[in-house]
């Protein structure tokens, strides 16, 4: 027998050792290192930043996996070495000489990066020891890129909100919400915080609101029934009015909150030429502007009943005022948040900041700096349209017990009638709205509570479904498909605000007449 033919089967009964010795481990992906371009030594050992790495401790892969581990991904056959089973373990994004910054690996890793690389390390017993994880620990440093869908954020622990521990066996934990992470959601790298001050700290996956893969298909679906909404309302004479103005107005703001609201899901495609800032300042501007214009047909309703100065101004003028508010006082509270983050950009206490310019993409909801920016005005605008809908309500009242002691009351009726209708169609938005951003809210102040974020997921999705609700309940009718019918073959009707102008001036004229009778 040659010495081939001996070599063969013990190399064979080698290979199905080592083979058994590695399912025996039971070795995670992420508790390997990449083998490749190491030479073993006589004894199969290989030697990984000063760590000999036994035989039976390495294994030979085809695959790597995604960022969250959950598909495989075909490569060239290669050995990796199960280092974690031997020392502890840190896992970084990159080469510890690189920057990590919005999700991307800058800078020379041949030269020398300048940071504190000790950090403090909980142990199995529970204590808590300092180490300098380049020389006490494995550093793991070509396993697959966290967080690829969303991007990852820094967890600066100056901030009491973003405080974290790292536990020896590679998980971490997000004091703020309690929640654990492995390995293959989270990483460690220097990046450059506030100060300018260089950094290492844990990149945690961008906070995922539980509705945010929900949302990415609700909203263009609500996007569609938004324009489905704004071309009616344009295109039907009769509801070119200046309530139905308005609601364009409100519906052309929910139109663009939302769109950026979509493509801040999208984190990866907003990383050049400030969009990702442009997308969070217009995001905010849009949303407060919806709110504005519904306190503004919430207002001019009121008005209506009340017979008050605004409402007898001429319609255009009235717009005019009404656009003024509704647009201005939005930019300027924009301004106001794009200014605080400019000048207060490198304050290492930034808890009160909005944070569209450093969190990405969206102001901050993280801690109770969105209360004062975004939830607090959105509540006092929620206040008052309530408060403007039961006066209203009274008001309705009051014109119907009026009646009842009039005896020529056609022409009042009538018009009660008519602002009946207008109460009813902003009664039901004010609901829509009102109701679905108040759970947003109530959803916002538990959000570090598990339990009850999943219990508040029904009403996000609903949240992101109101473009699909207000085209069922205010297009979706008879009345609008007859419109549009009797407009397609050339049938129009005379629009609502020449039949309220007509009605007008019949009153005029009846008044007129009574006084000159008397």
């Amino acid at each position: 027998m040659s010495i081939t033919s001996k070599a063969f089967p013990i190399a064979f009964l080698l290979l199905a050792f080592l083979n058994f010795a590695w399912a025996a481990l039971d070795c995670d992906y992420f508790d390997t290192v990449d083998l490749s371009g190491i030479q073993p030594d006589s004894n199969g050992s290989y030697l990984y930043e000063n760590l000999p790495i036994p035989a039976e401790y390495t294994g030979e892969y085809d695959y790597t996996l995604t960022g969250d581990g959950n598909k495989r991904i075909a490569v060239d056959k290669h050995i990796r070495g199960c280092a974690c089973k031997l020392k502890p373990c840190v896992r970084f994004c990159c080469h510890h000489n690189l920057l990590l910054t919005k999700s991307e690996c800058k800078g020379d890793m041949n030269e020398t990066l300048e940071y504190d690389p000790f950090l403090n390390i909980t142990m199995a017993d529970g204590s808590v020891v300092e180490g300098h994880v380049l020389s006490e620990f494995v550093v793991q440093r070509h396993l697959p890129m966290p967080c690829q869908e969303t991007g990852t954020y820094p967890l600066d622990d100056r901030n009491e909100n973003y405080k974290w521990s790292l536990f020896e066996n590679g998980t971490l934990l997000r004091q703020d919400d309690g929640v654990y992470f492995k390995k293959s959601h989270y990483c460690l790298q220097p990046s450059e915080l506030l100060n300018n001050e260089i950094r290492l700290v844990p990149h945690n996956c961008q906070i995922l609101s539980s509705l945010d893969y929900p949302g990415k298909i609700a909203i263009p679906i609500s996007l569609l029934s938004f324009l489905i909404t704004i071309g009616v309302y344009l295109y039907l004479p009769r509801l070119r009015n200046l309530h139905g103005k308005c609601f364009v107005c409100y519906m052309g703001s929910l139109f663009v909150g939302y769109l950026m609201l979509l493509l801040e899901m999208y984190k990866s495609f907003l990383k050049y030429f400030y969009l990702c800032y442009i997308t969070g300042y217009l995001g905010y501007f849009s949303i407060l502007a919806a709110f504005f214009w519904l306190s503004v047909m919430s207002l001019d309703l009121w008005s209506s009943f009340r017979n008050t100065n605004v409402n007898r101004s001429k319609p255009g003028n009235r717009f005019l005022i009404y656009n003024l508010y509704a647009w201005c006082g939005p930019l300027l509270l924009t301004i106001l948040i794009s200014i605080l983050d400019q000048v207060f950009f490198n304050n290492t206490d930034y808890v009160w900041i909005p944070g569209v310019y450093f969190s990405g993409c969206w102001i901050k909801v993280s801690d109770w700096s969105a209360m004062i920016y975004f939830y607090g005005p959105m509540l006092i605008l929620i206040i008052f349209n309530t408060t403007l809908f039961i006066l209203t309500a009274f008001e309705i009242m009051k014109i119907k017990k009026e009646l009842r002691n009039i005896v020529r009351h056609q022409e009042r009726k009538q018009k009660l009638n008519s602002d009946k209708q207008k109460y009813s169609f902003f009664l039901r938005l004010f609901l829509l709205m009102g109701v679905s951003w108040s759970f947003e809210i109530v959803s916002y102040l538990v959000q570090n509570n598990v339990t009850w974020s999943y219990i508040f997921l029904v009403s996000d999705i609903f949240h992101y479904c109101q473009g699909v609700i207000i085209l069922v309940f205010f297009v979706w009718k008879r009345s609008i498909y007859e419109s549009l019918r009797d407009r397609f073959q050339g049938k129009e009707k005379p629009s609502l605000a020449s039949s309220q102008s007509n009605r007008s001036l019949l009153r005029k004229k009846s008044s007129t007449y009574k006084e000159s009778s008397v």
